[in-house]
C-alpha cells in the first residue's frame, strides 16, 4: 500500500467515524428534544459533549446517557465514557 493509499483510507476512515458520530447525537438530541446546537470531541475512549442543557442529554434518571452510550458502545466496540462541559452563554461558529 503506497502513501496515497493509506491517506485515502484514513480520510474515509474519519469521514466515517464523523458520519456515526453526527447520527447518533443528531437521535439523541431528538429524543432529549435539544434544538441548542452542540459540539463534541471524541478521543475512542471518551466522548465529550459541549452544550447548554446536559441535563436534558442526561436524561431522568440517566436513561439517555445510558441508551446512547450503550449505541456508542456498539458502534464503535469499546467502552465509552461519556462527560459532559455546559457551555454558558450564546454558540458561535466562526469558520
Amino acid at each position: 500500500m503506497d502513501e496515497f493509499d493509506w491517506m485515502q483510507m484514513r480520510e474515509e476512515a474519519s469521514n466515517y467515524v464523523r458520519n456515526k458520530n453526527t447520527k447518533i447525537l443528531n437521535n439523541w438530541c431528538a429524543e432529549a428534544h435539544v434544538t441548542s446546537p452542540i459540539g463534541y470531541y471524541n478521543d475512542y475512549e471518551t466522548l465529550t459533549v459541549f452544550t447548554d442543557s446536559p441535563g436534558k442529554l442526561i436524561g431522568k434518571a440517566g436513561t439517555l446517557i445510558e441508551k446512547y452510550k450503550a449505541e456508542f458502545n456498539e458502534e464503535f466496540h469499546g467502552d465509552y465514557k461519556i462527560k459532559f462541559v455546559e457551555i454558558r452563554g450564546g454558540f458561535a461558529n466562526i469558520a
